[in-house]
């Protein structure tokens, strides 16, 4: 009879859980009695299962599936609680704790933030060899720093060393006694080792455990081999930044910078208020994986919605798209439905808490990430106190918006005291489509006319809007970025111009041709082609383009982003890929 202590069918054989018995976040104590006391603070706790050190407990925390299990001490019986966790459907997990300080500055009650651990332990070993670095979630370190630095708490940051018998056996103190406070120590906690051993091995079974993608997070460097062969077509992928057409061939060379000024990003604290949704839209679970419904047609069997990956809402993710496309730096915008759905208090916190997420990822990642803030729904007045407050935080460089504000349209008079202090603060606007428009004549082709039609007519129609209304003739210094290469507005501009001077109602709040206020915008090359990119150029001239990707979304494609750029010249080039936008959201 074979026996498969790690199989599903029956308990598992120490924590005694079945399949469902434990949410996917679980906290990790040693102590049973500190897992009783941590379940306390759980909507509607249940006591799943005890046996010797591990005692399992599973609820709600505001809405969130959470589980937490005890571990017993030390490296074996952590790694044994891992291990048939991560059989029973955990995937993230947390571990809580005391520990004892290794460093004056170090004071008890501080909260430590473990980013990895020194690995002087055997446990470890069965899974990776001691070369390969213990290192914790990129992403889940930054929820929890900034965590407890929302509740004021006193926070670090740092490496614990091991406390598990070293390798030479108990008389060896091994490295990890030697590491005092001068190489970087702060705490001792032996248990952390398996933990991120096991999340980092999984990755190579493909269990998407949080163990967190190892990406090199500093600025690339001026000249380095890009890997370009030379053959046709492979130096314009978005790859190869190097200058020409011809190829570099892998020679060393000068590379251009990129910065990426349409790119979003799904803060945790946003998709977790999307999951306490009933209502579309919304995200849901679909066994392990998370499905984000943004539109009622997507609410259709066999599959709701579409799966929230990587690239959505990990800085790993994001950076490792912006390693593969050669981008210096992204200034991220949360995407598609922005704070709308929310009402009331809960769109004041959600919009502070996503606006402090996106706002602390410039600090974590050397400054390649750097965010736009998003606006409540909830009235004018709410709106002009997060624009201060997001003038105020140093990491964020300017708003993202849909076609409404606070559900009035942007030309709407109640709006001018948002666009006198949006000109005041200096602060730009990423102005983007939320549903399309004309949608009942453009179904049966599932997102693809109302993606490649809808949404850059929707736009067409809001900058319109704004034109008409004298909101840019009003506010000259205004800085709104017009998303997906400016809709269809390169193609109108002379025929919006005959509509102005044809018809004296659009001059009632309009002075001069709608094309002079045209003129004022930003637009991104989103244009996948090169007519319509020359098209844009002409109507606001080289130095109001900047490049983007519109990641993580389908329909990205850095590399025909960066192709249509082959018939300018250099120096239009630089300009579009970094150089203007370097100067609006003051980046370096």
């Amino acid at each position: 009879m074979n026996f498969d202590p790690l199989g599903t069918d029956k308990p598992q054989h120490h924590i005694r859980c079945l399949p469902g018995d434990v949410a996917d976040k679980v906290l990790l104590p040693g102590d049973p009695k500190r897992a009783e006391r941590t379940a306390e603070l759980f909507d509607d706790a249940r006591h799943v299962a005890s046996n010797r050190e591990y005692a399992t407990y599973t609820g709600t925390y505001r809405g969130m599936p959470v589980s937490v299990t005890s571990t017993g001490i030390g490296c074996p019986s952590m790694a044994i609680a891992v291990e048939e966790l991560v059989s029973v459907g955990a995937r993230t997990l947390i571990r809580t704790g005391t520990s004892g300080s290794m460093t004056p500055e170090v004071q008890p009650g501080e909260v430590i933030v473990g980013t990895a651990a020194i690995r002087e332990e055997g446990t470890g070993i069965a899974y990776l060899p001691m070369e390969y670095p213990a290192v914790a979630d990129l992403d889940m370190t930054i929820c929890l720093r900034a965590a407890a630095r929302e509740l004021g708490l006193p926070v670090r940051a740092g490496v614990p060393p091991g406390s598990g018998p070293a390798p030479g056996g108990p008389g060896d103190a091994g490295q990890a006694s030697r590491m005092d406070s001068g190489r970087g120590s702060r705490v001792g906690d032996g248990d952390l080792h398996p933990v991120y051993s096991r999340v980092h091995a999984a990755l190579e079974n493909r269990l998407h455990l949080h163990g967190g993608k190892l990406v090199r997070l500093g600025h690339p460097p001026d000249a380095r081999r890009c890997g370009c062969t030379g053959r046709q077509g492979d130096h314009r992928r978005a790859r190869c930044p190097g200058s020409g057409r011809a190829g570099c061939r892998g020679r060393p060379h000068r590379m251009t910078a990129r910065i990426d000024v349409h790119t979003h990003f799904y803060p945790s604290s946003y998709l977790a208020a999307l999951e306490r949704r009933r209502d579309i839209p919304r995200v849901y679970r679909d066994g392990a994986v998370r499905r984000f419904v943004i539109f009622p047609e997507e609410h259709a069997d066999p599959r709701i919605g579409r799966p929230i990956e990587d690239g959505w809402w990990t800085v790993a993710g994001k950076v490792g798209f912006m390693e593969e496309n050669a981008i210096s730096q992204s200034v991220i915008s949360l995407g598609n439905p922005w704070l709308e759905p929310f009402e009331g208090q809960e769109a004041i916190e959600v919009a502070r808490e996503v606006n402090n997420e996106l706002g602390a990822l410039e600090e974590i990642t050397d400054g390649r990430l750097v965010g736009l803030g998003a606006l409540p729904a909830t009235g004018v007045d709410d709106v002009l106190a997060e624009i201060a407050a997001i003038d105020e935080h140093p990491s964020l460089r300017g708003i993202v918006t849909g076609p409404r504000i606070t559900h009035l349209q942007l030309d709407d008079p109640e709006l001018e005291s948002v666009w006198d202090e949006l000109e005041s603060r200096n602060l730009p606007v990423l102005l983007h489509p939320q549903d399309g428009i004309g949608l009942d004549i453009l179904e049966g082709y599932g997102h693809v006319l109302p993606v490649g039609v809808g949404f850059p007519m929707e736009t067409t129609a809001v900058v319109s809007r704004l034109v008409f209304g004298g909101v840019l003739f009003n506010h000259p210094g205004l800085k709104i970025i017009v998303s997906h290469g400016g809709g269809t507005l390169s193609a109108l501009v002379g025929r919006l111009d005959a509509a102005w001077r044809s018809d004296e109602i659009g001059r009632t709040r309009l002075p001069e041709p709608p094309s002079r206020s045209i003129a004022r915008l930003y637009i991104d090359a989103i244009t996948y082609a090169p007519g319509p990119l020359h098209a844009s150029i002409a109507m606001v001239g080289q130095d109001r383009i900047m490049f983007g990707t519109d990641h993580p979304f389908s329909i990205e494609d850095a590399g025909a982003v960066v192709g249509a750029m082959d018939t300018i010249d250099e120096t239009t080039q630089n300009s579009i890929f970094a150089g203007t936008a370097s100067a609006l959201f003051g980046l370096h």
